[in-house]
Order: C-alpha cells, then sequence, then structure tokens
C-alpha cells in the first residue's frame, strides 16, 4: 500500500474554517458584551475551547477585528492566565 502526502480538500477546507470563523466572531463578540467569560462569570472549558479556535485563527492568517473589542479583550485576558501561556 502506497502513502500519499496529498492533501485532498485541504483549500477547501481551510476556506470553509475561515467563513465559519469569520461568521461566528460577532457572535462570540456580543456574548462577551456583559461578562468577562464565554459561560459568565467563572473561567470554563467554554473558555479553553473557545481560546484553541481563536489561536488557531493565526494558521489561517486571520486576526480578530478592531470593532470586535469584547472579543479581542476576552482574548487578551484568557492569554493572560498562567495556563495558557504553558
Amino acid at each position: 500500500m502506497q502513502r500519499s502526502n496529498a492533501c485532498f480538500g485541504c483549500i477547501r477546507t481551510n476556506e470553509l474554517a475561515t467563513a465559519v470563523a469569520l461568521a461566528s466572531e460577532p457572535r462570540q463578540n456580543q456574548t462577551l458584551g456583559g461578562r468577562p467569560y464565554i459561560a459568565g462569570e467563572q473561567f470554563t472549558v467554554a473558555d479553553i475551547t473557545a481560546l484553541t479556535a481563536v489561536s488557531f485563527m493565526k494558521v489561517s492568517k486571520l486576526a480578530v477585528p478592531q470593532e470586535l473589542a469584547n472579543l479581542r479583550r476576552w482574548r487578551e485576558a484568557v492569554s493572560a492566565r498562567p495556563r495558557a501561556k504553558a
């Protein structure tokens, strides 16, 4: 059996991931408008999951738009946690 390094559909998958990320950002920004974390007042697994997703945006060379101030504030705060730097 031969192995292939071909990536079938990688471009399409990346385009889809980019579209999903950009579409969800305004909703996340709104959610974070009145609370410090995704699920409320406490840091939860929801924040860990969301930070992972936002961190993967770098791979696609995407940035959180300036107008999404709540999302940017949240990302900076969660990224500053000691375990996030590990």
